[in-house]
């Protein structure tokens, strides 16, 4: 066994308590829990229209009614939820577009349930990701594309363009319809 001299011993002492330790560190804070889940909030809006004008209906998530009517304007009655930003609609008499943007510093999804009445003999186009849509009274012409979600039209539409990659596609009426084509990926063409 070695012995080391006392003086020796002693300097490695003092040098081992003269280093600088740092003080603790306190826990880093906890990160805030997100944002409740909000309900859905009411929404509504209208525009002038031409009776044969265009309605542009985007959608994230959620679900679209559209119901033809004679009235000469687009009106939007709804719900949104807390992942919606805002309900734009803008446009003139002759094409009116209806957008539901994100807010991208939510937590919730953009979801927005919309009952939307438009002129019956004008051009409708609807493309949701998410979402189901369903028509009624509509007579002209009508383009609707879905991601995920079903899409179900009654009446007569003069022509359709229908297209759902996971979803059913329900017609409804009494088949004298001028034109159309319906695909789907994934679900069934009744």
């Amino acid at each position: 066994m070695k012995h080391l001299p006392v003086f020796t011993l002693a300097l490695l002492i003092t040098a081992g308590s003269l280093q600088a330790q740092e003080p603790p560190q306190p826990p880093p804070e906890p990160s805030p829990p997100p944002p409740p889940v909000q309900a859905l909030a009411p929404a509504k809006a209208e525009r002038p229209l031409s009776a044969t004008g265009t309605v542009e209906i985007h959608l994230f998530s959620g679900s679209i009614s559209l119901i033809g009517w004679e009235e000469a304007k687009v009106e939007v009655s709804g719900k949104v939820g807390g992942g919606v930003n805002n309900l734009q609609m803008e446009g003139g008499e002759d094409r009116v577009v209806i957008n539901v943007t994100p807010d991208l510093e939510s937590f919730g999804l953009p979801e927005a349930n919309l009952e939307v009445r438009v002129p019956s003999k004008g051009r409708v186009l609807v493309e949701i990701i998410n979402g189901s849509i369903k028509t009624e009274g509509l007579a002209g012409r009508v383009s609707l594309e879905s991601v995920n979600g079903s899409i179900n039209i009654s009446g007569i539409p003069r022509e359709v363009e229908i297209s759902a990659v996971n979803g059913t596609i329900t017609l409804e009426g009494d088949g004298s319809m001028a034109e159309g084509t319906l695909e789907t990926v994934s679900g069934d063409i009744n």
